[in-house]
């Protein structure tokens, strides 16, 4: 966090990781939220809510602040908030799985393994922190596709940044 707050050097390469690496991990709790009975249909808004939050992000991200090092180099830094926001809410979606259905539920293969549907309140809990999840995610990647946009626009000299 120390790192973000100071600004990180920017790569196109290491900004797709992280994407990756973190909707991957969101799409896997979520996807276990459907194995435990919450209704598929729910599906739809969630893909809605990350795809309007998304796109709102990618709008609206006027705070990230790019610099050219001495070496060359740019950096970056802005969207703390969103990393913040994101962290808070896969823990509470991992916290209510483990709380609410038992940590063997969160770990489970959708594929092979057929789990018995939770109880009312249980489903309740996981689709909104499913919620919470998607609008965190999507911020995250809106946030991200910027950074990677204007990254590309300063690399390619269309863009100007302070030498620092």
């Amino acid at each position: 966090m120390r790192r973000m707050a100071k600004g990180t050097k920017v790569s196109a390469a290491r900004t797709v990781g992280i994407v990756a690496y973190l909707a991957g991990f969101s799409a896997y709790a979520v996807l276990n939220s459907f194995v435990i009975g919450v209704p598929v249909v729910y599906g739809a808004a969630y893909a809605a809510i990350f795809g309007a939050l998304a796109y709102y992000s990618y709008r609206y991200s006027s705070n990230l602040v790019f610099w050219r090092a001495l070496d060359g180099s740019i950096h970056a830094k802005g969207g703390t908030a969103i990393y913040i926001f994101y962290i808070a809410a896969l823990l509470a979606r991992i916290l209510v799985s483990y709380a609410l259905t038992g940590s063997q539920e969160f770990f489970v293969n959708p594929i092979v393994q057929t789990v018995e549907k939770a109880a009312p309140e249980t489903i309740m809990a996981a689709a909104i922190t499913d919620g919470l999840l998607m609008v965190a995610a999507g911020l995250l990647v809106g946030r991200n596709a910027m950074l990677l946009r204007r990254f590309k626009r300063i690399k390619s000299g269309k863009e100007t940044v302070q030498e620092l």
